[in-house]
């Protein structure tokens, strides 16, 4: 809460992974409450998980109730989802208030399905870029030498963060 009323923040990413939790535990949502109450965006990895935890937390679909029984909550479901890249794009396209990020992975490396996924209508106003600490300038290059439309990539890199993020 003093993140955003003193410092502007607009997002609170966080790891269920880390505690075997699901994001659609009861425990989870007084942190979804409080994302609604001051109108920020959540995330959370979704996704296997390269620590040695229990990997079946991370499945896209343990989203799908958060964004049910909160409609108004953007969330972003980082990391690709992968290996449950079809649940990952399922989400983002079900629910309007539900984003993806192809962040943990350099873009040289996603799967063709999350590049289709990104490229296609269904897509491409619902994902959202990051660099994950691998570096902007590289992430940035193998990104914009994805085959995938100029509309596409101005949309990933800019326009749906101003969507997702209420920037």
């Amino acid at each position: 809460e003093r993140g955003v009323k003193e410092y502007g923040f607009k997002y609170v990413w966080f790891h269920p992974i880390s505690y075997g939790l699901r994001p659609d535990d009861r425990r989870c949502y007084p942190l979804y409450a409080k994302c609604l109450e001051l109108d920020i965006t959540v995330g959370m990895q979704v996704g296997h998980s390269a620590e040695p935890l229990t990997s079946e937390p991370g499945h896209p679909m343990n989203a799908d109730n958060v964004a049910i029984d909160s409609p108004d909550l953007r969330i972003i479901l980082t990391h690709t989802g992968w290996p449950w890249i079809d649940e990952w794009c399922s989400m983002i396209w079900r629910h309007p208030n539900v984003y993806g990020g192809i962040n943990a992975y350099y873009p040289s490396a996603l799967y063709p399905a999350t590049v289709q996924f990104m490229d296609s209508p269904r897509g491409q106003d619902k994902v959202l870029w990051g660099s994950h600490g691998f570096g902007i300038t590289r992430c940035k290059k193998e990104f914009l030498e994805l085959p995938i439309s100029d509309k596409t990539k101005r949309k990933v890199l800019r326009d749906n963060a101003i969507k997702a993020f209420k920037l």
